[in-house]
């Protein structure tokens, strides 16, 4: 018997959807997850250092503390300024250090893991103290430094090394406080100048800071001849170059003090009448002798702040 061609249409059809429809049920329906009854992370918290990473391995358990398989788990960080974190768990440090937490959640259960971000291995060193204005000879001065990580972190407890070559050399240690700063008291200086303070770290050599240390003079103490009239008799015409050194009372030149110069007569005589000593502690003037009617002459000069500190010479007058 011919079957027509419609009809051998429809059985095709027949058969394909039998077949379908057999297809259909054999695949079961997906199952229904367990709800989530707890939440458990390893490690249940994380320490990393600044610009570190670390990973958070996080489970679903059910009732019967059984593993959830194929349950959703959800991270998110607290501060995204400290710590990113992705939807697998990976966690990276964003530099600055502190504390910080990454929030877990699995349906309606959620777990909150601590993060502790401490500073990396020490980087640089910043002066903090006692480095911007000079030391005063003679006077007890201290100095302080920051130490820091890549992400400017101060760097606790870390060991320091001081050292100068002067004479006395310097050798001093001390450690870093909980804000990166360590402080240490310089021994007495008495010669004014500049030298280099170096700083560096027990741990990292190489992390090191050279400190241009300035000593100035201390406060004035004398007025040191360093060029006077030759003794004997003198030319009332003359006219002379006086100098005089300020130092301090450990033999230092003191700059920038102000020394009035005096005779009997006043200070009309000296060209000028008032010097202010130099980087070397020189003053200097010219003194008029033309006019003067004694057969001797007192030279006087003293510092204008401290009149106490004073010079004073004599000298014959030829006739």
């Amino acid at each position: 018997m011919h079957l027509s061609r419609r009809s051998r249409a429809f059985g095709s059809a027949l058969v394909i959807f039998t077949m379908a429809l057999a297809g259909c049920e054999r695949t079961p329906p997906p199952a229904k997850l367990a709800e989530t009854f707890q939440l458990i992370c390893d490690p249940p918290q994380l320490s990393l250092t600044a610009g570190g990473s670390g990973t958070l391995m996080a489970k679903a358990i059910d009732a019967v503390g059984k593993p959830i398989e194929g349950a959703r788990v959800h991270f998110k960080a607290s501060d995204p300024g400290l710590l990113g974190v992705t939807a697998v768990g990976e966690v990276k440090s964003m530099g600055p250090a502190g504390h910080t937490s990454i929030s877990i959640t699995s349906g309606s259960r959620s777990l909150t893991v601590p993060v502790d971000i401490v500073a990396g291995p020490a980087h640089r060193f910043d002066a903090a103290e006692g480095t911007e204005s000079a030391i005063v000879a003679g006077v007890p001065a201290s100095v302080s430094v920051r130490l820091m990580d890549a992400f400017d972190n101060p760097v606790a407890n870390s060991q320091l090394m001081l050292e100068a070559a002067i004479e006395p050399p310097i050798s001093l240690s001390t450690a870093t406080d909980t804000n990166g700063v360590a402080t240490v008291m310089l021994p007495v200086i008495t010669e004014s100048g500049h030298f280099i303070l170096n700083v560096r770290t027990s741990e990292a050599p190489q992390v090191s800071l050279p400190l241009d240390m300035r000593v100035k003079a201390a406060e004035p103490m004398k007025l040191e001849a360093v060029k006077m009239l030759d003794s004997g008799p003198v030319a009332l015409v003359a006219d002379f170059e006086l100098a005089l050194r300020v130092r301090d009372a450990f033999g230092n030149p003191v700059p920038n003090v102000l020394v009035r110069w005096r005779t009997d007569t006043g200070s009309d005589s000296f060209n000028p009448a008032q010097s202010l000593s130099g980087p070397d502690g020189l003053v200097s003037t010219r003194w008029q002798l033309a006019g003067l009617k004694r057969r001797r002459a007192t030279l006087r000069a003293f510092v204008v702040k401290n009149e106490t500190i004073r010079f004073e010479t004599w000298v014959a007058l030829e006739r």
